[in-house]
């Protein structure tokens, strides 16, 4: 799921749940405050695999910056957006080539947030399936840092 969609969930949790800090989203969509109901349900649901569970913090969701969109938006407009975006343009891009630019870019930033938004339970076990040790109280950003490292290294492919 992308964090657009993760987010989105939770904050309707949220809305109904005022005191609650964290949501738990299954990758099919379903939203929980309970960690355990959430791990229940991606590991006994009606498709009989295994989901993957998200955790979402209020705070996330609150601070998130909205993606924009660039389908209407003239050259003038997309090129302050790239300049804000800090992209590696030129004035004689093409509309086309600065709406692929931007949304390329929105793009790669829902993939390296995905994450940031997995449960530990399932970041060790991302780790331990690339043969990563990890400590069972070691912090998150700790953990997704090792996973990247690790993959950051991996040949690559043709």
């Amino acid at each position: 799921m992308k964090k657009q969609e993760l987010h989105t969930i939770a904050a309707d949790l949220f809305e109904k749940n005022p005191d609650a800090e964290n949501a738990y989203i299954t990758e099919d969509g379903h939203g929980f405050l309970q960690q355990n109901r959430a791990y229940l349900h991606a590991n006994t649901n009606a498709s009989k695999k295994k989901l993957r569970v998200h955790k979402v913090a209020r705070i996330d969701v609150e601070t998130q910056e909205p993606t924009v969109d660039v389908s209407k938006m003239k050259k003038p407009e997309l090129l302050e957006l790239a300049k804000d975006l800090g992209l590696d343009f030129k004035t004689s891009n093409t509309v086309a080539e600065l709406k692929k630019l931007i949304s390329d870019h929105q793009s790669n930033e829902d993939d390296n947030n995905e994450m940031e938004t997995v449960a530990i339970e399932e970041l060790q076990k991302m780790a331990f399936q690339r043969g990563i040790s990890t400590e069972d109280d070691e912090a998150r950003d700790s953990i997704i840092k090792k996973i990247k490292d690790y993959d950051a290294n991996l040949p690559k492919r043709d």
